[in-house]
């Protein structure tokens, strides 16, 4: 009887820990990265990769746990798994309970950067795997903004590193006292009258100019040129900006040398098509930007025929509007002569164009031959401005967005109204993009100009605005960058309260013990006979020593046989960072890398110009883990982005030469 109650305590225990092993009971075990990559591979039939969040998030819902997704700066690519917050791999949680997943959002600015000590922030930083520059800002209040604290950031605290500004990487204001030859980064906000007097008073001359900006700025100095927290000559010029906000928006398109007519009562009045103070760089909180200058677009790709200052047709105008001071016609619907403060921004040319035969044709072009009769209209850009305090909800009500665009836009977080934001028209939400012209039809891209049509014929605005597709003014508080003086910064006060007394313009100390699992010898042969090769030394702490050894092309024979000659050189690596590989990303410091004797007339194929970036990999590595590129093997060229398997049989060193077109990336062999 014993025996068998035993025997059955027995089975139960084993029923118990092999249902707990199951999961049946006792909450859900969280996986680690490096099975939820094995997952991923043996479905997807490739081989493991990086291990992205939405692949995390689908394993745990497949466990029935609900998850939570939070976006976090990091070195790592935007979408990668950065680990579990509050947790970790291998735990245990309750059923019900929602597990938060950390995802990169990429290099980019932490939201609580601004005000704290710039010796705080380093270590923080240095993990973006972008450069980061710190500069001196001066400011004139050091009680409110103590010297050496962080004032200012490119990009803005809280938002992403920009795609195209990854190798110029974050810049770091650090506060500064200033002097008399300083314009502080501390007048933003001031009266825009006091900060004029004091500096006519220093002898310089000011023109004041209106210009959007966030709501504590309104009716305060916004910005200037040069830009707050930068040095002043003698006698300089200086521009002051002037905040407004929607209720302002047309007054700001009202020319000031317009004269014989009433400007009493606007809302009968039509205003001037275009306007400066749209001007300046407008981002999302990802890092994509768009950039207004002259009341044109002129960076991250042109309105049309490039950026000729000259020319109408790439002016952004909010109406049909250029040489006239008004709006066309009083039938229009331009948002710029109503009252939502918000207004369209639209290149000239896409009022005016066609194409007929995949030529484009302009209707307001002067031609001796006449123009097609048939063909069709293009979408084009199309920008809408929403200044401090618009009326969103009376152009919803207007129903000026796309429906479907605002039901996906309730779900997420709403737009901040309280800093001027740019909405972009978005193609790739359209199921067409063309529409069929004619002598006399409307262009349904284009606001309702008054004469052909209906407001009721255009197409309706996608997205609709949140916080994630605004463009946000970039206010004009930014400094010169470039131009600043760089400014001290060392390691953390130790407990005297004293600092290091390093000087730094990068992202953080480099930690030398990480070359020591590089330092090596190692050889490129960058051509398959052997008649030109590469060897290197990389030492413990990250200088090397090297030489371009090749066949004397000027002599007679064969290659192999010929002449050998020798061309040294020398360098260091400013900085190395774990990457996703299990190996290492350096960066070659260009200024210390040189010939030794006489000069060496660099060629593609050598695979060390321009000293750039390096990568190192352990053996083993399989070769679609490595960056992509071309890698030469002892001498054979393998092309590993679409190599199925293959790995490296010993420490391999990548050089990147990614500045070109044709990127080679040499394998250099012990």
């Amino acid at each position: 009887m014993l025996t068998a109650a035993l025997a059955a305590l027995i089975v139960a225990g084993v029923a118990l820990f092999v249902t707990y092993r199951m999961e049946v009971w006792g909450g859900k075990t969280l996986p680690d990265a490096s099975s939820i990559a094995q997952e991923v591979a043996d479905v997807s039939g490739k081989k493991k990769s990086a291990v992205k969040a939405k692949d995390v998030t689908a394993a745990l819902e497949k466990k029935g746990l609900a998850t939570k997704t939070a976006r976090v700066f990091s070195g790592k690519e935007a979408g990668a798994f950065l680990g579990y917050q509050g947790a970790q791999a291998g735990e245990r949680v309750k059923a019900g309970q929602t597990v938060v997943i950390r995802e990169s959002a990429g290099p980019g600015v932490p939201k609580n950067t601004l005000g704290q000590q710039a010796q705080k922030v380093t270590q923080t930083l240095a993990g973006m795997n972008v450069p980061v520059h710190y500069k001196k800002v001066y400011v004139a209040d050091t009680k409110k903004n103590p010297e050496g604290s962080v004032v200012a950031t490119s990009p803005e605290a809280g938002q992403a590193v920009a795609k195209d500004a990854k190798d110029a990487g974050i810049y770091v204001g650090v506060a500064a006292k200033a002097d008399d030859n300083a314009l502080p980064l501390d007048v933003m906000g001031k009266s825009v009258d006091e900060v004029k007097s004091q500096l006519e008073s220093q002898g310089h001359n000011v023109t004041v100019k209106k210009h959007f900006s966030s709501q504590a700025y309104v009716g305060k100095v916004s910005g200037a040129l040069p830009e707050p927290g930068s040095e002043l000559s003698a006698g300089e010029d200086v521009v002051l900006y002037q905040g407004i906000d929607a209720s302002q928006t047309k007054d700001a398109f009202t020319d000031p040398n317009t004269t014989g007519y009433s400007l009493d009562n606007m809302t009968d009045v039509p205003l001037a098509g275009s306007t400066s103070a749209a001007d300046g760089r407008w981002c999302t909180n990802a890092g994509e930007c768009i950039t207004i200058d002259n009341q044109r677009l002129v960076e991250d790709g042109a309105t049309s025929n490039g950026d000729d200052s000259s020319s109408f047709d790439n002016l952004l105008i909010a109406c049909d509007s250029i040489q006239q001071p008004f709006c066309g016609s009083s039938k229009a619907d331009y948002l710029v002569e109503q009252n939502y403060g918000a207004f369209e921004l639209m290149p000239y040319d896409s009022m005016t164009s066609y194409w007929s035969d995949g030529t484009k044709y302009s209707l307001s072009a002067v031609s001796a031959t006449p123009l097609p009769t048939s063909g069709e209209y293009r979408m084009q850009d199309l920008f809408l401005v929403v200044p401090t305090g618009s009326d969103l909800k009376g152009l919803e009500s207007k129903g000026y967005f796309d429906k479907d665009a605002l039901t996906a836009a309730a779900k997420k977080k709403t737009a901040d109204t309280s800093r001027p934001f740019i909405l972009r028209r978005d193609p790739s939400q359209y199921k067409t993009t063309t529409a069929p012209y004619a002598p006399g039809t409307a262009n349904p891209f284009v606001p309702f100009d008054g004469y052909n049509g209906s407001a009721s014929d255009v197409v309706k605005m996608k997205p609709a605005p949140s916080d994630e597709n605004a463009y946000y003014l970039v206010e004009s508080s930014e400094p010169d960058w470039q131009n600043l003086p760089d400014a001290d910064v060392g390691a953390d006060a130790n407990a005297s309260g004293s600092k290091a007394s390093e000087k730094t313009d990068s992202s953080s100390k480099v930690d030398t013990s990480l070359f020591k699992q590089v330092a090596n010898q190692y050889r490129f042969f960058s051509t398959g006979e052997g008649s030109q090769w590469v060897g290197l030394t990389v030492k413990d702490d990250g200088t090397f020593t090297g030489e371009v050894n090749e066949a004397d092309a000027s002599s007679s024979g064969p290659m192999a046989t010929a002449p050998r000659v020798s061309y040294p050189f020398h360098g260091k690596f400013s900085s190395i960072k774990a990457n996703e590989a299990n190996g290492y990303d350096m960066e070659c410091d260009a200024s210390s890398f040189g010939w030794d004797g006489n000069e060496y007339q660099y060629t593609d194929s050598i695979g060390i110009m321009p000293c750039g970036t390096w990568h190192w990999y352990p053996a083993n590595t399989p070769f679609p883990s490595m960056a992509s590129g071309t890698v030469a093997q002892e001498g054979l060229s393998i092309n590993f982005a679409t190599e199925a398997a293959g790995a490296s049989s010993s420490n391999v060193l990548l050089y990147d030469e990614s500045a070109k077109a044709s990127a080679f990336i040499p394998y250099i062999q012990q």
